[in-house]
């Protein structure tokens, strides 16, 4: 018979530890092993705290005003968002109303969701075409399908948008970040960092509790629930 000894990594009040705790034993016992003792360690076993995933440190005051002034005044538009995404592209400096108004570009969710299917690196149809008829939900499937089932890993486009994204967090109200949260959710969970995506989600739905675009992801990330077949909220 061997001795073993049990430590629990977690933030997780001991209590909520005792149902799994139980289960260990009665497994320990089937396999002929005691315990030696049990050692519970206030952190996580990456040593990271669970808390400070997904942290996003908010920009200077000062830019975060001239980001808010833009977000709010900005009519949503692609446009917007491209114009920041090629300075990140070329590694150059983006003024602060910029990011407000690429910000402002995912409060529509045609445009979001474009973000998203460009991120995925799925091919768009014309930007007219899409202004006319909407978004096909073959394609929002198409790139839902690449990036929650992992079927390549993240390009060096989606780098570059999860730094624009990155950055619209850092300048906008929290009040304003779900879209945001939830696109570096995707990419989060893209990379194989399921932790960080679900706490993106969390932020997401702290800012806005009844997003639906959060909802839907939190569910597709969940094993037992089919992946939903449109990103549209």
């Amino acid at each position: 018979m061997t001795d073993l000894v049990v430590a629990y990594f977690t933030e997780r009040d001991a209590a909520t530890l005792r149902m799994l705790d139980e289960e260990l034993t009665h497994a320990l016992e089937a396999a002929g092993t005691t315990r030696a003792r049990t050692v519970l360690v206030d952190a996580p076993a990456t040593g990271v705290l669970r808390r400070d995933l997904a942290a996003i440190a908010p920009a200077h005051p000062a830019a975060v005003k001239r980001a808010a002034r833009a977000f709010s005044e900005t009519t949503p538009s692609l446009s917007d968002y491209l114009a920041a995404l090629e300075r990140v592209r070329h590694a150059r400096y983006i003024p602060a109303a910029m990011v407000g108004a690429a910000g402002a570009c995912l409060r529509s969710p045609l445009w979001r969701d474009v973000v998203v299917i460009l991120m995925a690196g799925v091919s768009l149809p014309d930007m007219q075409i899409l202004e006319h008829d909407g978004l096909s939900e073959d394609l929002a499937t198409q790139a839902l399908s690449v990036l929650l089932r992992r079927s390549a890993p993240p390009t060096a486009e989606a780098h570059q948008h999860e730094a624009l994204l990155t950055q619209i967090v850092a300048h906008l109200d929290p009040t304003d970040q779900a879209p945001a949260r939830c696109l570096l959710a995707l990419i989060a969970w893209w990379r194989g960092d399921g932790a960080t995506a679900n706490r993106h989600l969390e932020e997401a739905l702290i800012a806005d509790h009844e997003y639906r675009l959060a909802e839907l992801i939190a569910m597709s990330l969940t094993p037992t629930t089919p992946m939903q077949d449109s990103l549209r909220s």
